[in-house]
Formats: structure tokens, sequence, C-alpha cells
């Protein structure tokens, strides 16, 4: 049976669609709620999967036939390009409708068997002829193959697409004709830019070659990440998967990009958004597909995608992932990425300081392990230790005012990163301090306890004069301050005497050689000035350590009054440890709670004298 060529016409009425011709419709087709009233020749000679439909529906009804057509790809629109091709009418195939075409030929059986050039032959040779030798068209493919239902991705055309856009995304951008890209900068990684083939002499903006990463954030999450699964197959840089990482995520995971960047930053959902972004799994398959790599950017990435996580609550699994890469390479951290927010309802802590101290811990396995392999210390471990101390230490002093941070937890934060590993105590002092500050309600005992992670052979000058004053530290720490301050000033002060002997026999030899060279006068009195200078500056130096050592003998005499008067026996010694007086009770006379944290006149008369002529430290 022919079709008048004059009547080939398809019109709409309504959800319903009919084509116009002398015969009466015999089928009709029910596709997402529209109606089209068909005739069976043309659909049988063209689809293998009506023909048996049409079989079954005959027996049951009769010669109307009435068939329904679910999960059809692409849905009535393709179907209605699928009618028309059955109708021999002509088709225009585009980038935007050649995969829910194919994948509604395929649905319907429209094979080769069912007549020469069928729509799927036609379909493959249009897309392998024209999309896939093209960067713009291949990517619009992908982006409407989201029409196409979940069959889409079991098909081998899409793999074919994502394939060649790895191909054209890990090549010279000359190779196939500038400009290519829809939606970045038109830069070429060649270097200059080119505008067909002329280069314009503009330089390009950056070392990696990220002209692709606007495109390819486009695609939907399962297919970004099957696109970086093959370029990863191919061999591409981990700086250029990074990178593509990094800017999908900043696109479409809400708040990401604003803690980075604390703006807007790259282009937003306000031009284009995901539908039903499972938000939970594209962290979980971002951080499988992020490279193992080493850069503050990354880490900086990690650390916003490690807060992400936690607020949508993300395997554990994928969060223990963050946390060690984050730690293995915390010495290029910040202070600010490292106050993560407490997102449990168990606590009542404003930083998840439990989250932080895995982190310090996956650091300190990662250095051993790199000292391991170097067998020694070498200067950039030094260099990061040092980094990472101070990092850490200005995170005490951050989580030190929460009032809700008990002393255990805070001892526990202190002692995460070993003493050994810190050159000064100086920030740990500062971070103990603010915290014995904001919690005034901690006991004696409680106070000593959280004080001995400090190691105050450690502290710098400026410490010492700031500890020996400070009110907040019980009686005992305040003794070992006084008694490492005085070993301080000794160290110094030798120190100070052979420097000062070595540059007056240098003056001396100096001076004679200047005397046969017959040199200004001017030169003379200024190594007098300097001479002198020095001697009273030694001088001062001798006089403050006799000072020290009388008040803290006279403390220790102080202190034993003390003891006696709470009932210890004269004929007992107290045992000291570095000079510092520890109380030993007799079995009959407990004591009295108050008896060590009560300051003795002798050192409230030398915490005077300390504050009158020194600052404290800030």
């Amino acid at each position: 049976m022919g079709i008048p060529p004059g009547d080939r016409r398809f019109q709409r009425r309504g959800n319903e669609w009919f084509f116009e011709m002398d015969l009466p419709s015999d089928i009709t087709v029910n596709v997402d709620a529209e109606i089209f009233h068909l005739h069976k020749f043309p659909l049988l000679s063209r689809c293998g999967k009506l023909a048996s439909m049409l079989e079954i529906s005959e027996e049951r009804q009769g010669k109307t036939a009435i068939v329904e057509l679910v999960a059809c790809p692409g849905g009535s629109e393709s179907f209605l390009l699928v009618a028309k091709f059955c109708y021999g009418l002509r088709i225009e195939l585009t980038a935007n409708n050649i995969f829910p075409v194919y994948c509604a030929a395929e649905h319907l059986g429209m094979t080769d068997d069912f007549g020469e050039e069928n729509l799927i032959s036609k379909a493959s040779a249009f897309f392998n002829r024209v999309v896939l030798r093209d960067w713009k068209r291949c990517l619009l493919s992908l982006q409407s193959s989201d029409l196409a239902t979940e069959r889409v991705g079991a098909l081998r055309i899409v793999d074919k697409a994502l394939c060649s856009l790895s191909v054209m995304a890990c090549t010279d951008l000359s190779l196939f004709g500038w400009p290519m890209m829809m939606y970045g900068h038109k830069q070429s990684p060649g270097g200059s830019i080119l505008w067909n083939g002329i280069a314009t002499g503009a330089a390009m903006k950056g070392e990696v070659s990220d002209w692709w990463f606007e495109d390819v954030s486009r695609l939907s999450a399962p297919l970004f990440c099957r696109l970086v699964e093959i370029m990863k197959a191919r061999g591409m840089e981990p700086g250029d998967i990074s990178g593509a990482v990094i800017h999908y995520a900043r696109k479409h995971i809400p708040g990401l990009d604003r803690w980075l960047f604390g703006s807007a930053g790259v282009e937003t959902k306000k031009r284009f958004k995901l539908s039903s972004v499972d938000h939970r799994g594209l962290v979980e398959g971002l951080v499988r597909l992020l490279p193992e790599s080493k850069e503050k950017s990354v880490c900086n990435f990690l650390l916003g995608l490690l807060r992400m996580a936690m607020i949508l609550g993300v395997g554990q699994k994928c969060r223990e992932s963050l946390e060690r890469r984050i730690g293995e390479q915390l010495d290029l951290a910040t202070m600010e990425g490292l106050m993560i927010p407490s997102f449990s309802a168990d606590s009542d802590s404003l930083y998840d300081t439990d989250c932080v101290e895995r982190i310090i811990k996956h650091y300190l396995s990662a250095a051993v392990v790199s000292r391991t392999a170097a067998a020694s210390l070498t200067p950039s471990s030094s260099a990061s230790a040092a980094r990472v101390s101070k990092m850490v230490d200005g995170y005490l002093a951050e989580v030190a005012s929460d009032e809700s941070m008990g002393p255990k937890k805070m001892r526990a934060l202190a002692e995460a990163f070993p003493v050994s590993l810190r050159p000064f105590q100086d920030g740990l002092y500062r971070a103990l301090d603010i915290y014995l500050e904001a919690h005034p309600s901690l006991t004696t005992s409680e106070r000593e306890r959280l004080l001995d992670v400090l190691d105050l052979s450690r502290l710098s000058t400026d410490a010492y004069r700031h500890a020996s004053q400070n009110e907040r530290l019980p009686m005992r720490v305040t003794l070992r301050v006084l008694f490492f301050e005085q070993q301080h000033l000794r160290t110094a002060l030798s120190s100070r005497q052979r420097v000062a002997t070595d540059a007056g026999s240098n003056a001396e030899s100096q001076e004679e050689i200047e005397v046969r060279q017959a040199v200004p006068a001017g030169r003379w009195v200024s190594l007098v000035r300097e001479s002198h200078s020095m001697r009273l500056d030694m001088d001062k130096m001798r006089s403050r350590v006799k000072e020290l050592e009388q008040e803290f003998v006279n403390m220790k005499r102080e202190v034993k009054k003390v003891g006696r008067a709470h009932g210890l026996p004269s004929s007992s010694k107290a045992p000291t440890v570095l000079g510092c007086l520890y109380h030993v009770p007799h079995s009959g006379h407990p004591p009295k709670s108050n008896s060590i944290g009560k300051s003795s006149p002798q050192l409230e008369r030398h915490r005077n004298h300390r504050r009158k002529g020194n600052s404290p430290l800030i």
C-alpha cells in the first residue's frame, strides 16, 4: 500500500496527532499522555517491537489496535520523529535530538531487518560522521541524553561521545579548529589565542589547559564522573583532572564556593541547574575521582568538601578518606580551614575538635613514613613541622574560649601534636592561658594537670616574664617558671660574655691594624661607645640574676613555713623537683584543699615587683 505524496502531513488537535490521508486510522499509540492516530502498515514495515505488540493487540481487540508505549526514550517528541520517518517524511537529525531518536529507534527495534537504511543505521551514520568530530555537537548530544531515560547509560554511543570529548580535551585545540568551546574563555593551551588559525598575540591565562572545564561542568553528574574516569585511563595530567573536579564541585555543591572564596565565584545555578542532583552521592563520587596530589588549592578544596560532607551526612568511608588526605598535606592548610563547626546533635562544642585531632594523627603518621623513607629529618620536613605547629597552636587558641570544652578535651588536643616537634612553647602557653581565663572555675589540680603538657624550658624571654606574674597559674607552676627563667638568663649571660670577649679581642686586633693604617678617629669613638653599652648590659643581667636567685631562696623558705603551719613534721623534708615544692601529706594529718593554691606574701611581693618593670605577654 502506497501513501499519496500530497497527503503526507501531521496535524495536532489538543493532545492528539493525526496523519491526514484518505485512509482512516487503524491504530492508536499512547505516549506520555499524547495520542497518535496512525496506520499499521507504515509502522509495521519499520518497527519490530510495534509489529509484535500489534499481533497481541489484534488478538484481543480485533481490527482496531490500541498500543501503550511505556518509558519510550525521548517521550512523545522522539516518537513523532519516528512516526514521520515511518511515513517516509524527511526528518532533521541534530546534536540535540540524536540521542533521543537513536534510543527510541533502538527501543522500537528499527533495525535493517525491517527495511534497508532503517532509522538506527541513519542515526548511527549521522552520529559518527557529524557529532563525534565536533566538540560542540558532541557536548550538546551528551546534554540531551538525559531525555532518553536511564537506558542511555548502557548504550555504546554514550561511551563513544565521552571518549571523543576526552581525546579532544587531551589534544591541542589547533588540530580541531578554533574556537571549539561553548561556555569557557577563548584561549588556546598552545600559548597564544587563535582565531581561525591566526595568532592574536594574546597570552594564555595560567599554565593549566582549563578551557574545557566550564563546558564539561554542564554535564550531569553520572556523565561527568564517567568522563573523568575515561580521561584518567587515557593518562591526562592529574592537575587538569583536579581542576575539572574542583570547578564542577564549585558549580553544583551549594555553599562550597561561598566558603572557598566568600563570593559567588564561578557561574552558579542562577543560569544553570542540574536536575534532581543527589548532593551526597555527588560528594562521594568527586572524592573518588580527585587525584592524590599535594597542592595548596587542593588542600583548601578538601577542607571545604569535608565541611559539606559533614553537613550532607556522607558515609564514614568518604569522610575518613577526606581526613586522611587533608592530614597528609596539613602543612598546606590554613587555620581558618580547620575551624570546622560541630554538626553533631550530641555535642555541645562549637567546633568539631575530634575531626581535627584525627587529621593531626594522619599528619604525624605520614610524617613518620616520610622520615623513615628519608632516613633522617630533612630541612623541608622541619619547616613543615614548624608550620603545622604554629597552625595547631593558633587553632588551640581559637577553640580555647569555648566554655563547653572540658579540660580533658583541651589536654587531649594539646597532646595531639607532640611537644618534641614544637620548637618553642609560646603558642601552646598562650592557648592554655586563654583556656584558663575562659574557665575560671577549674580547680588547682585541674590547672596543674592541664599545664603539665607545657615544656617550660622552651619558653621565650617574653613568655617567662608574662608567666612569672600570671595570677591564673598555680604556685607550683610559677616556681617552675622562675627556676627555668634563671637557667635561661644564666645561659644568655654566658653566651653574651663569650660574644663580648670575642668582640673585645677582635677590637684590639683591629685597633692595632687601624693604628698602623691611620684610620680616622671617628671610628674609635663608635667602638668605645659600643663596648661601654655592652658592659652596662652585662652588669644589668648579672644584677638581675642575683635578684632572681635571692627571690627564689626566699620563696622556698616561705613555702617551707607554710608547710610547717599545716602540720608537716619538722624532721621530714619536702621533696623538690626542679626547685619546686611538692607536699607529701602525713598519714595522720590530711592536707587541706587550698594549702597549695594559696599564694604566699613573698610570692605576691615578687609578682608586684615584676608588674612594675615588665609588661604582660600579648
